[in-house]
């Protein structure tokens, strides 16, 4: 009998060493395959493996609190719910539950869907949505089981309780948004998505507020949806994790910053601006001893909380990052006349002297007019400054000569970089033209250039802060504090002060060559501006006030308002050096001095130990 044949009707017994065989080499090639898998990949395969298996979540700390130096905390943090998408969890019509989540929590669909969109395509667990209302978010989570590709977290939100009023000196937070930042910042532990300082003191402390990062592994299963609550493990506070979450690094706030400025006095003077003729301005407080910032006011400004609400690209920072205080430029009008007076009292002027004011000045046959019409008779140099006599102001020019001028105003930190410790990257020197550069650039210097020149117009130009410090050097003789704005490091953890300021010895920067004699004269004549002159807005009986009013010509619209003051307490210990600048606002006794007065009232109240007595207010 002939054995059964198949296919090719060859012997079945023949067949069987090539199938034996042919098994064999599929063996060896799954063996040798399953080996290069396990053994030679093997890390790698376990790498991936879990990866998809664990989804890491990290939380931003919480940054470090600012207080103002009364214990006032001017940035904070407040705790949110927001909302986080996990693309590695798979659903089915997934554009239909994305429309569900977003009417249960009441936002806007389309961002939601844009949100999630890059979530999906860098496969990443993403914030989508900011800031849930409690009462949205808790009705999220009674349906959280519905939707387990999203959820929610408690974190913490930067809060500037006072707006506006302190934006120009802590600025605001913005989002790392853009590829090429996130590639610039990444070395430094940020991630894309991650807050972080881009104005003010939050950009130039960024490394001491920022704090340090958490992060949270999240095990899914095979679909990509977290674990349960079973099996619960214990974290590290004691109390008991739910499966699926495992704590690998705990979050830890940054650190907290203690500043030189008085949130009462900021309130008053940005209140004060807004309720000026010009209602935009600003004021920078001093203390002349230690050059401590007390004051520090930019208006308008703008709401910091703001920038945490949108995308920072949406609101002009060119606009809102205008520091007046620190950059805006201005002529220094009669202000200056402080620095023409001394500069005449270095050559010899005679205080008894006098001249007569009729209303103009004639000079080589062009008038220079006084700023009051019918003039003000004969001035010596008490009445000169007390009535700002322009008049008085370009005979003693004449008699001094340009260049002492010039002289005396860099004694004064004009025409010089001055900035505040914390921001050197904001300042600017102003500008005072001398013989020197007219001749260099436009062919000559001129006499009715000296006139222009000692009542601070023309070609002059000042900072606020300039003008802070030059009175601030007048009510300390000649001696320089240098500005600063932070106080105080400290550890959140401990409490304790991690770093203090100690301001440089007044003596580090001091007009050498002035008597005190000629302080003494200056000092005198800025007391009867307060008390009878043109400064008699911010008179407060008791009180030794010393100041200098100005009207800065604008050739783009009403003059600006210009006032510079300084108060001694009973020891004749200067305690609070202020100028204001009220963009147009006019002249500067009508709309300036007001708001110094507000200021100077404030400053008093808040300050008990300046022991003068017989003190009432003036209602303005």
């Amino acid at each position: 009998m002939e054995p059964i044949t198949a296919g090719s009707g060859l012997p079945l017994s023949e067949k069987t060493p090539a199938l034996r065989l042919l098994i064999l080499a599929v063996f060896v090639v799954f063996a040798t395959r399953l080996f290069f898998i396990q053994v030679i990949f093997g890390g790698d395969y376990r790498m991936l493996a879990e990866r998809n298996r664990f989804q890491i979540f990290y939380r931003q700390a919480p940054r470090g609190i600012m207080f103002d130096r009364t214990g006032y905390a001017v940035a904070t943090n407040v705790g949110v719910f927001n909302l986080y998408f996990n693309p590695l969890v798979v659903v089915e019509d997934a554009q239909r539950r994305d429309q569900e989540v977003a009417e249960v929590l009441k936002i806007r669909k389309d961002d939601l869907a844009g949100e999630i969109k890059k979530s999906r395509t860098f496969k990443r667990t993403r914030l989508v949505a900011r800031q849930i209302p409690p009462v949205d978010a808790f009705r999220f989570l009674e349906r959280q089981d519905l939707y387990p590709e999203f959820f929610l977290a408690s974190e913490s939100l930067r809060y500037y309780p006072l707006g506006n009023a302190f934006s120009h000196i802590l600025g605001y937070l913005s989002r790392i948004q853009s590829r090429g930042a996130f590639e610039q910042l990444r070395g430094r532990g940020y991630r894309y998505d991650s807050w972080i300082g881009g104005y003010g003191l939050e950009k130039n402390l960024e490394d001491y507020l920022r704090g340090s990062d958490g992060a949270v592994l999240i095990e899914v299963d095979a679909r990509g949806r977290p674990l349960g609550h079973a099996n619960a493990g214990s974290d590290r506070s004691g109390g008991r994790q739910p499966q699926g979450l495992q704590l690998v690094q705990d979050s830890y706030q940054g650190g907290d910053v203690e500043l030189t400025v008085d949130h009462r006095l900021i309130l008053a003077a940005h209140e004060a601006l807004l309720k000026s003729p010009g209602g935009a301005g600003s004021v920078v407080g001093l203390d002349p001893l230690t050059g401590a910032v007390l004051v520090l006011d930019s208006t308008p400004g703008f709401d910091p909380n703001g920038y945490i609400r949108l995308d920072a690209s949406e609101i002009e920072p060119k606009r809102v990052e205008f520091s007046r205080a620190v950059t805006g430029l201005y002529p220094p009008a009669s202000t200056f006349k402080v620095v023409t007076a001394m500069a005449a009292l270095s050559k010899g002027l005679d205080p008894a002297r006098r001249y007569r004011c009729t209303g103009r000045f004639d000079l080589l046959g062009r008038p220079f007019k006084c700023w009051k019409e019918g003039g003000h008779g004969l001035c010596d140099f008490f009445d000169g400054i007390k009535f700002s006599c322009d008049v008085y102001f370009y005979n003693i020019a004449l008699f001094t000569g340009a260049d002492t001028i010039g002289s005396w105003a860099s004694k004064f930190s004009l025409g010089r970089p001055v900035f505040i410790r914390e921001f050197p990257d904001l300042t600017k020197p102003g500008f005072i033209p001398t013989v020197g550069w007219r001749e260099k650039k436009k062919g000559g210097w001129y006499p009715g250039d000296t006139l222009n020149l000692a009542i601070g117009q023309g070609e002059a130009l000042a900072t606020p802060l300039q003008l802070a410090v030059m009175f601030a050097m007048v009510a300390n003789h000649g001696r320089r504090a240098d500005p600063y704005l932070v106080r105080s490091l400290k550890n959140p953890r401990t409490g304790r002060v991690a770093w203090e300021y100690r301001p440089r010895s007044l003596t580090a920067w001091k007009i050498e060559d002035a008597p005190d004699h000629h302080w003494n004269l200056l000092e005198e004549a800025l007391s009867k501006v307060v008390q009878e002159g043109t400064g008699q807005g911010a008179k407060i009986p008791g009180f030794a006030i010393y100041g200098k009013t100005g009207t800065a010509q604008n050739p783009r619209g009403k003059d600006h308002a210009l006032f510079g003051c300084y108060l001694k307490d009973s020891r004749g210990v200067a305690r609070l050096a202020l100028s204001v600048v009220v963009e147009h606002g006019g002249q500067g006794s009508v709309a300036a001095v007001p708001v110094a007065k507000k200021i100077l009232e404030e400053f008093i109240r808040a300050t008990p130990d300046l022991n003068v007595s017989n003190f009432s207010f003036e209602k303005m």
